[in-house]
Order: structure tokens, then C-alpha cells, then sequence
């Protein structure tokens, strides 16, 4: 313990007051002996026991009160509650929750704008305090470092702007934990600024929060956590009711002209009342299209079917809105692109040796086309199947969209090079191996020549036991949707046999003259971490190249509901066609560039540089080039450009730049050329943690928990200077003086006459 004012200990003395006082009353007294006295003697005595203990408890009360006032004035500090090493200077780490729950009212602003607003105050009140500023939903630095600069920790405040993304708490803590860990004060804080949604919170599992705690305690230096609640700013946000409206067949394949196609929307209820009389409005291509009233039950959702059809190919915007003033205003209207065009011509070539039913070409076939002659208008792919042996280079004359070889055989010379030249040229090729493969061949004329495959075939691989995919995220863009499994599971999937796929040596310096090839990429493994599925580019075509079939013999793939998708994704991807313009907030984007008619794509002139992505309009000549609003930019490599995801949810036009001040090259082509953006479902429901949760959550990572800055504030000046103590003092005093009131009346009480 230390005091802040020690002179005023000087103050104890008065503690001698009392002893004199009590002293000289003992002297005025003189003992005079009666003749009666031994009749009264054992009560007196009894009397003076009592009459004593209570004398020198009144005394110690007396005594103790100008000490204890002493020591109030002294202001005395615990010095346990000091951290070590918190003296005057100190680091901290600012991380904002821009998540879409951000954005509901709080009052004057909403909650997001009011946690901008308590983080000035920090910064303000710390001048020249090392700080680090980040935001949570995409964990970005937003100063690219550390900085003591109040002007530019107030400027980048002043940017922020929140997001449509969802926040992560195990990443933008461990991002936060690495941030201080680079402060050069040994005093470091992290401060997390959100509304902390239970949903959020409560997927954290006992071993990640000891995980996270360790790394917060086993630095070099200890680092501070602190949660602030952006919640408790107005009590009407913990509570709030929220509406959102989706679209439910988030995998859509590409649609036919002049066809009638139904959409199904799906509205969900966060609140705890019905909402009656919803209006819906349905547009397409932002012209509103049909109106429809829906009763929403509390806590629940109701699907409303539209249906509309397109006359003409190319991309489509469509979008649902609900009229929703409560909660939040940002996930009230749901964006679709559809891609509206003729079905996929697709040349399937087996190595069936006589007409029939073949195990492995016939599955892939009713993949593509399930619907037989009366309903072939409901195929999306159109698909022509010829033999190996049959294949001769006038069929290839009618340019298909993709040649799929499924088990097929050796095919001649002529044929082999003409379907490299329309891969070369944009055609797509799907490569399906069997346990006949001539794999002498195959390697020969299409990877030792021309590398046209990604990878080399090899021998047939037979484990003891029927092997599953490796479980990982799918990076390739036409793929991810059987990441949340909204087109099947692929983790069912069983193999008895592949081939094995073995890459080749580094490839030759390649040429002006010589087809675009790059790096094979790795798209699906085996549960022993052997390729399943590989990918390239040869020129302007797409190569996809598995290591299974699609028979029954070798996996139980044709059994399984995502064979179809699976087929129909990895078809549709090689042709060009993409069905990748429905993302959600935050999920990766690969877009592919098509060099111009005439145009060679070595031409460094003319090729794009970046792709642009902006706001869509309807008139896109409306945009300036220019304009920096809202806008991001991509670098191209290779005739590709991936980018980590938008976290502002809308339709959006991507294009090709040439420079880097965004001038438009129109000639050039992107694919996907527009984007819709939705958030995710779960960042609708406002529900906050309670404080008693909130509290568990902390007391796990060793944090605190406050509401304002002020209580920030004032916890670090506990934590350099401890706590003082003199209010509780000043307590103990009252009590003492209360104490030493009824004790003195008990002792000498006042006759009224």
C-alpha cells in the first residue's frame, strides 16, 4: 500500500486526544466507604465488569476515528491491483466490429457510429499513445502498423465505415494478439469495441478461449484484453427486432431463354412478435416486376415463390425487398445474377467398345442431361456422345463447348491434335480416366508434347480400405458451393481405385508462339493427400483433370446426391460459363480474362492489368472511370485475378483496367463480368450476449468488460496507479462515528427530568 498525500498521515496523532481525555476523567474521582456499601458490593461488581468492556471498546472506537480520518485524507492505494511494468506509457490495440449488426440505431447514430465515437475518446484522451487501429469483420490493419500520431489515428477513425461482413472473434483476436506482441510498450492493451452477438461468440469451444488466453498470457509481456459493449450504449439495441430476406436456391445453373423460372425467397422473422402485411417487391434488372404480402410468425421464416423468364442471353440482375423500418436496413433486399444463355453443346467421348449401357460414360451423361426427349428443353447442357474409336476430326467441326473424355480410348493422331487446337482456342476439356487407360498414350501425346494436361497419369492406386476425401475449404470458385453443402456432401464420397496423378518436371520457358499454360492447381486431394482433381489453362481453354472415373466399380459417386452438381459445376466451369456470380459477403472471387478477337494475348499494350469492380448501375457509362467511390481493383496474372471477397454486400460490374487509374480496355472481356453480394444469414439476428455470458467469455480470457470510455479510462489508471481506497475508508468512518454515538448514550444516558 502507498498514499498520495503522506503529510496528511500526520493526522493519526489526534489518536492521543481521546487517551488524555479518557485519562484525566478517570483522576476527578474519589472512593468514600459506607456503612451500606457490603450489601451492594456483588452487583456493583457485576455491574463494573459489564460497565468496563464497553468503556475500553468505546475508547478503541474514539481512538480509531481520527485515525482512520487521517488515513482518508492520506489517500491511500492498493498497490496489488498495479500491473507490472504500467507506468506512465502504454500500447494499445483498437479493434472495431464493422459487422452488418453494427449498423442497427442507437439513439442519435447508430451503434457502429457510437463505437467510432468512444474510440476517439480513447485516442483523444492518450495522446501520443502508440496505437494500433483495426477493424474486426475482415481483420484489416488499418494503418498498416502502429502509430502516436492523434491527427492520423483521428483521420482513420473518420474513414471507417461499416461493413456487411460478419466478425470472427477467434481471428481478430489472434490478429490483435500478433498486433501487440509488435508494440514496442511493454504495456500492452487490446481494446475489442462490439456488440458481441451471442451467435458469434457461442461457436467458440473451451479450447479455443484457453487457447486464445494462453497467447494473451505467455509473451515476453503480458497483454491486457478488455471488452467494451457497444450494446449497453441504448438498451432498445439489445433487444432489437430484425427482418431479412433471401434467396433460397443458392445453387442455380444457368437458365434458358424465353423459359419460365421460379425463384423462391425465403423471409425470416428475428423478432418475438408476428409481422403481419409484409410487402415484398420483386424486380428484375431494377425494374420492379411483382408485389406480393406475406405473414411472417415470430421467430420463424415464409417462402414466397416468383416467377418471371428472360428474353435475351447475357447476365441478369434480380432482387427481392422487404419493407422493414426496425433493426437493421442493410439485409433487407436480397441480390441474384443469373446467367441467361443456350444450353452447353458438350461432346462426350467414351471408350465404349458396342452400343449400350456403359458403367461410367452413361452416369455422366444423365448427370449432364436428365431429362429425355419430351422434357430435353429442361436440359441445361446439350449432349452428343460418340466412341473413341468412332472420333473422327470432321465431329469436331460443330465446336463444342466442352469435350468430356469419360474412360475413352486411344484416339488417332489427327483427332488428338484438333482437340488440342480447340482447347488452345476456348474449348473446355473434362478428362475422366478408367483402369484401361492407355496411359502411355495419354501421357505422350498430350503432356510430354504439349502439356495440355495439367498432370501425368500413372499407375491404378488400390487401398486397403475405401478412402474419403481430405476435408479442407475448395479454393476453386465453382466449387465452393459444396463447402457448406448446399449442393451435396462430398465427405461421403468412398474410393476403391484411381490413377495417380504425378506433376512433371518444371516446365520449359514458354514462347510468344506457344499456348498460355500455367501452374497446375491442386483442387481436390484424397484422404492421403494424393491428387483427386487438377486444373489448368491451356491458351483460352480450361483443363480438368481427375484421377477417378465416374463408374460404380472404382467409388460410390453415381449413389451420391452431389454427383450431379459435381458433374455439372466441373462442365459448366470448363466451358466458361460461370455460375459464380452469387457470393456471399467475404468469400473469395477468380476472375478470368478473354483476350479480344484478333488480339494476341502477349500484347503487354493492350493487356488489362487490373479488374475493376464498382457499384453496378444500368447505365454503366454513367460511372466515371475515375471515380475512387466504393471501388476495388484486382492485378491480373496469367489472364486471372483473385481477389479475397467484397464485404459490402449489392450487385457490382467487374471490368478490365489497363492502367492503374482504372481506364476501362472494353475490348477485353471478364469472367463474371457482375457479382451479386449477400450477406450471410446469421448476421441478422441481433441477439446480443447476456451479461452474464459476456462476463464467462471474459473471465476465460482473463479480460474485463466495460461500456464507455471514461470506465476504460479509469481501469488503466487503476491498472498504473492501483486502486485507491479512501471512499471505503470514508465508510468505516461513518460506521465508526454511528458505533461510538450508541455506545456512549448506552454507557452515559441523559435524564430528562
Amino acid at each position: 500500500m502507498s498514499f498520495l498525500n503522506v503529510a496528511l498521515l500526520g493526522g493519526v496523532a489526534a489518536l492521543l486526544a481521546p487517551l488524555l481525555i479518557h485519562l484525566l476523567n478517570r483522576s476527578r474521582f474519589q472512593v468514600i466507604d459506607w456503612g451500606a456499601m457490603h450489601l451492594l458490593e456483588s452487583a456493583l461488581q457485576q455491574n463494573a465488569r459489564r460497565t468496563e468492556w464497553k468503556e475500553w471498546l468505546l475508547l478503541l472506537i474514539r481512538c480509531l476515528i481520527p485515525v482512520v480520518l487521517a488515513v482518508c485524507l492520506a489517500r491511500p492505494v492498493l498497490t496489488s491491483f498495479k500491473v507490472a511494468n504500467a507506468d506512465g506509457s502504454r500500447g494499445i490495440v483498437l479493434i472495431i466490429d464493422d459487422s452488418l449488426s453494427m449498423s442497427k440505431a442507437a439513439r442519435q447514430s447508430s451503434v457502429f457510429e457510437s463505437a467510432v465515437s468512444t474510440c476517439r475518446e480513447i485516442v483523444t484522451h492518450y495522446r501520443q499513445t502508440e496505437t494500433s487501429l483495426w477493424t474486426a469483420c475482415a481483420s484489416v490493419d488499418v494503418l498498416s502498423g502502429s502509430s502516436s500520431s492523434t491527427a492520423q489515428l483521428q483521420s482513420a477513425l473518420d474513414g471507417l465505415q461499416v461493413s456487411s461482413g460478419s466478425m470472427d472473434p477467434k481471428t481478430c483476436l489472434a490478429d490483435g494478439i500478433r498486433a501487440a506482441a509488435e508494440l514496442r510498450n511493454p504495456s500492452r492493451h487490446i481494446v475489442l469495441v462490439s456488440d458481441f452477438l451471442a451467435r458469434d461468440w457461442n461457436d467458440l469451444t473451451p479450447g479455443e478461449l484457453a487457447s486464445l488466453q494462453t497467447q494473451l498470457s505467455s509473451g515476453e509481456f503480458p497483454i491486457h484484453l478488455t471488452f467494451l459493449d457497444a450494446s449497453q450504449i441504448d438498451d432498445r439495441t439489445r433487444s432489437a427486432p430484425n427482418l431479412t430476406v433471401r434467396f433460397v436456391d443458392e445453387f442455380q445453373e444457368r437458365v434458358q431463354p424465353s423459359e419460365q423460372n421460379m425463384f423462391s425467397v425465403e423471409v425470416v422473422n428475428f423478432a418475438a412478435r408476428d409481422q403481419r402485411d409484409l410487402e415484398l417487391v420483386f424486380s428484375v434488372n431494377g425494374q420492379q416486376l411483382s408485389r406480393q404480402s406475406v405473414d411472417v410468425p415470430a421467430g420463424g421464416s415464409e417462402q414466397v415463390i416468383f416467377a418471371c423468364e428472360f428474353t435475351t442471353a447475357g447476365w441478369h440482375s434480380v432482387q427481392c425487398q422487404v419493407e422493414d423500418p426496425t433493426g437493421l436496413v442493410g439485409d433487407n433486399t436480397a441480390y441474384r445474377m443469373v446467367q441467361v444463355g443456350n444450353p452447353v453443346e458438350v461432346l462426350l467421348v467414351t471408350g465404349q467398345a458396342s452400343p449400350g449401357f456403359d458403367p461410367q460414360s452413361s452416369f455422366v451423361q444423365l448427370a449432364l442431361a436428365p431429362f429425355g426427349d419430351e422434357e430435353q428443353n429442361e436440359n441445361r447442357f446439350r449432349v452428343r456422345t460418340i466412341r473413341s474409336k468412332e472420333l473422327r476430326p470432321k465431329d469436331l467441326s460443330s465446336v463444342p463447348d466442352v469435350v468430356i473424355l469419360s474412360g475413352a480410348g486411344q484416339l488417332n493422331q489427327s483427332v488428338s491434335e484438333s482437340i488440342a487446337e480447340l482447347v488452345e482456342a476456348g474449348t473446355g476439356l473434362v478428362v475422366l480416366p478408367d483402369e484401361d487407360l492407355d496411359t502411355a498414350w495419354m501421357n505422350r501425346a498430350w503432356f510430354d508434347a504439349r502439356r495440355l494436361l495439367p498432370m501425368a497419369y500413372g499407375s491404378v492406386i488400390r487401398p486397403e480400405q475405401p478412402l474419403p476425401l481430405l476435408q479442407a475449404p475448395i479454393q476453386y470458385p465453382y466449387l465452393d458451393v459444396f463447402d457448406d453443402g448446399q449442393a451435396g456432401d462430398l465427405s461421403r464420397w468412398r474410393f476403391r481405385s484411381w490413377r495417380e496423378l504425378t506433376p512433371g518436371a518444371e516446365q520449359e520457358q514458354q514462347t510468344g508462339d506457344s499456348p498460355k499454360r500455367d501452374s497446375p492447381r491442386v483442387l481436390l486431394q484424397f484422404a492421403d493427400g494424393s491428387p483427386c482433381l487438377a486444373n489448368g489453362a491451356y491458351g483460352d481453354g480450361v483443363v480438368h483433370q481427375l484421377a477417378i472415373s465416374g463408374s460404380s466399380r472404382s467409388s460410390n459417386l453415381p449413389s451420391q446426391a452431389s454427383f450431379v452438381p459435381f458433374v455439372q459445376q466441373l462442365t459448366r466451369s470448363a466451358s466458361g460459363s460461370s455460375g459464380n456470380g452469387n457470393l456471399l459477403v467475404g468469400q473469395p472471387l477468380d476472375f478470368q480474362l478473354a483476350s479480344p478477337e484478333g488480339i494476341g494475348a502477349a500484347d503487354e499494350e493492350l493487356k488489362p492489368t487490373a479488374i475493376e469492380l464498382v457499384p453496378f448501375r444500368k447505365d454503366e457509362a454513367d460511372i466515371p472511370a475515375s471515380s475512387t467511390t466504393s471501388k476495388h481493383q484486382v492485378p491480373v496474372a496469367e489472364l486471372r485475378a483473385q481477389f479475397d471477397g467484397l464485404y459490402q454486400a449489392g450487385l457490382w460490374s467487374a471490368r478490365p483496367a489497363v492502367e492503374s487509374d482504372a481506364t476501362v480496355a472494353p475490348a477485353w472481356s471478364v469472367t463474371p463480368p457482375m457479382l451479386a453480394v449477400n450477406p450471410a444469414l446469421e448476421e441478422s439476428d441481433l441477439q446480443p450476449l447476456s451479461g452474464t455470458q459476456l462476463q464467462s467469455v471474459a473471465d476465460a480470457l482473463g479480460a474485463s468488460v466495460v461500456s464507455s470510455a471514461s470506465e476504460f479510462i479509469s481501469q488503466l489508471q487503476v491498472q498504473r496507479d492501483g486502486r485507491e481506497i479512501w471512499r471505503w475508508l470514508l465508510v468505516a468512518l461513518l460506521v465508526l462515528l454511528f458505533a461510538e454515538i450508541l455506545l456512549g448514550r448506552n454507557l452515559h444516558p441523559v435524564n430528562v427530568p
